[in-house]
Order: structure tokens, then C-alpha cells, then sequence
């Protein structure tokens, strides 16, 4: 039946195809297999697209929630009277995963129908042109594609650091389109220790799953060593994709690992490093989910064996290396020369790494551009100090410049619409009973 809707649509679908760029375009045609139930993705590719909305500034303005809320509205409002069963959007598990909820699956016995990321099987009667109005109103890709495309583009791709949704949120206002969770951000904003291995897998993806519910950028997330052997890395996998991660990067430490700029790291021997990595691919659903492979062994072996294991994480299947500490633009430069493949640049917040831009990363062979803490640092300078006049003075009249309007702070997370979403299912008023 579905089918025959698309085809059906196929005008108005060439319409909003002919105004959006070359990837919408592109993965809009995509459709008709996708609604078949034949998708190699697992999951819905980019299709949807605006006719009179740039792809890109479209898709920017709805985040995942209101996205699944859009959805819901546009099929559950249009559907014919006739349709079979009642469509709801499962929310939280389309948000989670970071994909357009876009399969409906009816329970046993007449149940409701729950929308899941497969191939959309909606079983009604009569005409229904819902999917072309979706269509053409709405943008959406998945965060895993999304960072894979963008990771195409000449320039490096630059991921600001957040250790929490709000300052991934902050940075995605910015204009950054990726954000990245530092696992040393995360210890100390979550536990209030140092990056010494402390903090647990658990731990880790609770704040992943939160930072990409809160933003529509993909995120990159640390996921230190994996937590454990093979096994504990392919559950590490899978919990981060089941989060909305678009990637990961696992380390060759021993563990307990310990911050890449501080001395003392010690690295687990080559073959299990490589068999890791073959682990984590292996588990991997999503084929564009992408596994950053990082190599600690500059500080502990030199060059030749950071050479060494790079080619073998590559080999192993990593979608990237991150080559940890490099500490002058000689090294950094050489590294891409002497490896093949797309490389992570790290701007770590130690100093010990220098200071490069965007442009001159770009220049010397990098395809993305992490900034790990430096969120972190700028709010515990800015905290202190203000703190410290609060306690000097007794008073906040002398901060409040230096401090977001309460109306900055309730808009930043989404005050606006939940009142509306509020008012929209609040209940009805009730009725005085007549005399």
C-alpha cells in the first residue's frame, strides 16, 4: 500500500527533490527501497526534505524530540478514517537512537501500532498523501550519516568539547556542527575526579544519551578503553549507538587508563589492541556508526611504533586514527604522511600540543578537529570567580553583567516549547454541572 503512495507522489516528491542540495536529493530517492523493506541502513536514510527550506538550515532548527512530536502530528492527523489501529510515536527510543522513528509494527490482537527505526509498513485503507506532505516539510538524518558527510568536506570538521547537554547545546547555538564528550569532562562535571580511569562504562554512556538527545549535531564520544577485553567492548558499542552516539574513539591503554597528557601510561600489547578494534567493528549495527582508533604510544614508544599500530588498527577496520600527544607541528604534520587514512586532531587543554587552527589542522592532513575541555575551563574560571565575589561582597549586584538573563537560561533548555507542548495535552477544563 505504501508503495503505492510513493508512487502516487512521485510529482510532488521530484519537486522537493529539485530544491535541495545533492544529498537530500540523493538519499530522498532512496525512499521507495527504504519503504519496501529493503534498507541497507537498518534504519531511515536522509529522505525527507523541504521544498522551500535549504536542507541544512531545516534540519537545523528541529531537534530529535521535536522531530518524533512532528512525525506523530503529521501522520495520526492525516491518516485515513478507515486506518487500521492508532499510530504512536515511541519518543525516546527514536530520539535515543538518533534516527526517524519510520516503522509501524501492530500489536497482537489489535493493539496500538509502536513506530521503530525499520522500514515503514503502515497498514491502511483508502488514499492517504500524508507521506508526501511529510515529505516535503520536514528534514532529518541520521546523526551517524550526518557526521560521515560532513566528514567529507575539504576542511576538517571541529567538534567543541561538552561535558554535559548544556554546553553541547551552547556550542550547537554556536554554529559547531559536532560536538564532542570528553571522558575527562565527563569524571569531573559527573564525579569531581581527575581522568584516571574512575568513572564507569555506565556512567560514561548516561551522558552521552543525554548530550544527544539535547542537540540534532552529531556526537562524538570518549570511550576510554572500552571497559574491559573484547567482550566489554562490544557491549560498549552497542550501548553508545543505542545512545545517539555517531562515534567513538577506544584507546590502547592498559587499564586503569589515565589522561593522554599525563606521564605514566602503559599500553596493552599490539595484537589485543587490533583485536579490540576488530571487536568493536564487529558489533557495530549501524554500518555508519564510525570506530576512531587511538594510539597512546607516542609518549611511550616513539614514532616508529605509533606507525606500527596505526596500521594495524586500520587494518582491523578503524573508520579513523587519533594519534594522542603530539607535541610539535613537525610531528603533527608527519603523522597523516606516514599513515593512511582519515586522522583525528586533538587539542587537548594541557598545553603540551600547540595551539593550532582549524586552517592550519586542515592544511597538515586532518579530517576533525576535537577541543575536548576547553568548555570546562572557561566555566571553572568564570565560576570561581564569580563565586569569589559573592563571598568577598555578600552581594551578586556586582556579577550580574558577567551572567545569562533568566530568559537566556529558561530558553536554553527549551522553556518555549515545553509550555507549549504543555498547554497543547493539558486537560480539560472542567465543566461547571448544570442546575
Amino acid at each position: 500500500m505504501v508503495m503505492e503512495i510513493v508512487s502516487n507522489c512521485r510529482c510532488s516528491l521530484g519537486t522537493a527533490a529539485a530544491s535541495i542540495n545533492d544529498s537530500g536529493r540523493e538519499a530522498l530517492w532512496r525512499l521507495t527501497p527504504s519503504f519496501a523493506g529493503v534498507n541497507p541502513d537498518r534504519g531511515m536514510p536522509s529522505v525527507i526534505a523541504s521544498r522551500s527550506h535549504d536542507l541544512q538550515r531545516f534540519s537545523a532548527s528541529l531537534d530529535r524530540r521535536g522531530f518524533a512530536d512532528r512525525l506523530a502530528t503529521a501522520i495520526s492527523g492525516h491518516r485515513d478514517r478507515h486506518a487500521e489501529g492508532q499510530l504512536h510515536t515511541r519518543r525516546r527510543s527514536a530520539v535515543r537512537l538518533g534516527v526517524c522513528p519510520v516503522s509501524a509494527q501492530r500489536k497482537p490482537e489489535g493493539g496500538p501500532a509502536i513506530f521503530a527505526p525499520q522500514a515503514m509498513n503502515l497498514a491502511v485503507s483508502g488514499r492517504s498523501l500524508v507521506l508526501a506532505a511529510f515529505l516535503e516539510s520536514v528534514a532529518m538524518e541520521r546523526a551517524t550519516t550526518k557526521l560521515r558527510r560532513l566528514l567529507k568536506r575539504d576542511h576538517a570538521l571541529v567538534a567543541a568539547g561538552a561535558f554535559g547537554p548544556m554546553p553541547a547545546k551552547l556550542a550547537e547555538q554556536a554554529g559547531f556542527e559536532a560536538v564532542y564528550m570528553p571522558g575527562g569532562g565527563t569524571a569531573l562535571s559527573r564525579l569531581g575526579v581527575a581522568d584516571l580511569g574512575l568513572i564507569t562504562m555506565t556512567e560514561m554512556v548516561e551522558n552521552a544519551a543525554a548530550i544527544a538527545q539535547c542537540v540534532s549535531v552529531p556526537v562524538i564520544a570518549d570511550a576510554d578503553t572500552g571497559f574491559g577485553n573484547q567482550l566489554n567492548v562490544q557491549r560498549t558499542v552497542r550501548e553508545y549507538e543505542r545512545a545517539g552516539v555517531a562515534a567513538i574513539h577506544l584507546e590502547d591503554q592498559e587499564f586503569p587508563k589515565r589522561c593522554g597528557s599525563l606521564p605514566g601510561k602503559t599500553l596493552v600489547p599490539l595484537a589485543e589492541a587490533a583485536q579490540k578494534i576488530r571487536a568493536a567493528v564487529a558489533a557495530r549495527s549501524d554500518p555508519d556508526f564510525m570506530i576512531i582508533a587511538r594510539c597512546d604510544a607516542l609518549l611511550v614508544a616513539g614514532m616508529d611504533e605509533v606507525i606500527r599500530r596505526g596500521e594495524a588498527y586500520l587494518e582491523a577496520g578503524a573508520d579513523m586514527l587519533f594519534i594522542e600527544s603530539a607535541r610539535t607541528v613537525d610531528e603533527i604534520a608527519d603523522i597523516p604522511q606516514r599513515l593512511p587514512g582519515a586522522h583525528l586532531f586533538n587539542l587537548p587543554t594541557s598545553g603540551k600540543t600547540p595551539y593550532l587552527s582549524a586552517d592550519e589542522v586542515t592544511r597538515l592532513g586532518y579530517k576533525l578537529m576535537i577541543l575536548p575541555n576547553f568548555t570546562a575551563l572557561a566555566a571553572i574560571k568564570a565560576m570561581t570567580e564569580v563565586l569569589a565575589e559573592i563571598r568577598r561582597t555578600g552581594s551578586v549586584a556586582g556579577i550580574l553583567d558577567r551572567c545569562a538573563t533568566f530568559q537566556e537560561f529558561t530558553e536554553l533548555g527549551g522553556l518555549p516549547h515545553l509550555q507549549e507542548t504543555e498547554k497543547r495535552f493539558a486537560s480539560p477544563t472542567p465543566q461547571p454541572a448544570k442546575t
